[in-house]
């Protein structure tokens, strides 16, 4: 399909200046964008007009559970280690990989109508949530965790086999070990040689990327100490924080994702960024679960590369991106970092910089060549109003801006959501399977 867009203001976050063209307007042929200007040829194309509405990338999540959209809300005032160990890890337990689809598919529904474009899930059942994702029609990366006894690498090859790279590249697989108090030394370095002979192998295909919890809590490094223990192997003795350990086993590179990344110091930041790790910030999940908040500030002078996250919706209770944003920045404030161009950089964040963080280079901005991901906003409303100038725009979408606000949403040239519609999913039987199951689910709970 050849489309022409036509909006109010365009605007893109891989400069590092902010990039705002008025009146503009954008030809995608197929799935990829051909041309951005004032002026463009629309013979023999279909022409959308957006008169009050900014046109920006899709917002890039990257890292989520999908499929945890089943346990919203359930025991929200409890820590980390209380939530998981007591609460979630035995309800997991009892998951289908029907319940994973329908979660994936709500959890796809409500991404994209708060306008992200692009997930990045660790959870069970990956073919289930693979199917949702593609189902749904959202661009995403996936893979089951790997913990080590519970199950291996061995559970990767067929679903690298049947969806990596494929749906015209909508679907990538990251190979997940789950955090370093749970996965042995000696397995995490043999995922590091696996994905290394994979690339190695399949130039053709996207690099695959590892993708791992780190740093997230205060006592990560005594449950980590605890589980080396209690599982046979040693940890280096000048090893002081779970960066420095993965670290010392020779696994972090480029190709690494590392969600949270909290209890980082500088040697850790340094650690990041001479080894080019791409680190997934998800504030409002650690302020939830009682851990720290990321020195984003810290790690972009650092040079890290830095994405959003929202984790999972149980952890944080929604996809919502833009919440992330606002509090992304609000975040980095009161930290006293008062910089002109924080709205514009958090808002980097979550676009071009969540695409280099997932190695998913083809998106995360509007430019030629690059694949038709695109979320249209009204600006046309009173919480948006008045636009004094258009270089106010990035702080009115940081700070005023709801996810009610994305009117329409266009992954890889199709438009999956139409006037806050999305595009041929049956929304209300969706919620009524969700339902249905989450009530079997917690019967036994009061």
């Amino acid at each position: 399909m050849e489309y022409t867009v036509k909006a109010k203001f365009i605007l893109n976050f891989n400069q590092g200046i902010p990039s705002i063209v008025e009146n503009a307007m954008i030809n995608i042929d197929d799935t990829v964008i051909t041309a951005i200007g004032k002026d463009l040829n629309t013979d023999g194309r279909q022409v959308d007009v957006f008169d009050s509405h900014i046109i920006m990338p899709g917002l890039i999540n990257t890292h989520t559970h999908a499929g945890m959209t089943l346990f919203r809300a359930y025991e929200d005032e409890s820590p980390l280690d209380v939530w998981l160990n007591e609460y979630i890890w035995p309800l997991e337990a009892k998951l289908t990989a029907k319940d994973i689809e329908i979660g994936a598919k709500i959890a796809s529904i409500e991404a994209l109508l708060s306008g992200t474009t692009t997930i990045n899930s660790m959870y069970w059942y990956p073919e289930a949530e693979a199917k949702a994702f593609d189902e749904i029609g959202i661009r995403a990366m996936l893979g089951p965790p790997i913990i080590s006894g519970v199950n291996t690498l061995e559970s990767y090859e067929r679903l690298i086999q049947d969806w990596h790279g494929k749906n015209d590249d909508l679907t990538r697989i990251s190979i997940n070990p789950h955090a370093p108090y749970t996965v042995t030394s000696e397995e995490y370095q043999s995922i590091y040689e696996y994905k290394n002979n994979f690339n190695a192998k399949n130039s053709s295909l996207p690099p695959l990327h590892m993708h791992t919890h780190l740093a997230e809590s205060r006592n990560e490094m005594d449950m980590i100490r605890q589980y080396a223990l209690d599982n046979g192997f040693t940890i280096k003795n000048d090893v002081q924080s779970p960066t420095q350990y993965l670290d010392s086993l020779g696994i972090l590179d480029d190709q690494m994702i590392a969600a949270h990344a909290v209890e980082c110091d500088e040697k850790d930041m340094d650690i990041l960024s001479s080894q080019r790790v791409g680190v997934s910030i998800n504030p409002i999940s650690n302020l939830k679960l009682d851990n720290n908040v990321s020195k984003i500030t810290d790690m972009a002078h650092h040079g890290i590369k830095l994405g959003l996250g929202t984790d999972g919706p149980a952890s944080n209770n929604t996809l919502d991106m833009f919440e992330t944003v606002k509090i992304t920045a609000l975040l980095q404030k009161g930290q006293l970092d008062q910089k002109p161009g924080r709205a514009y950089n958090t808002l980097k964040m979550a676009t071009s910089g969540g695409a280099e963080v997932l190695g998913w280079q083809e998106i995360g901005s509007l430019d030629v060549g690059k694949k038709a991901d695109l979320i249209a906003i009204d600006i046309k409303k009173p919480h948006l109003l008045p636009l004094i100038s258009k270089n106010s725009l990035h702080s009115l979408l940081v700070y005023s801006a709801k996810s009610s606000d994305v009117t329409d949403v266009m992954i890889n040239g199709k438009w999956r959501v139409r006037n806050r519609e999305v595009v041929d999913v049956n929304v209300e039987e969706l919620y009524n399977e969700l339902l249905e199951r989450v009530t079997e689910l917690f019967s036994h709970i009061d």
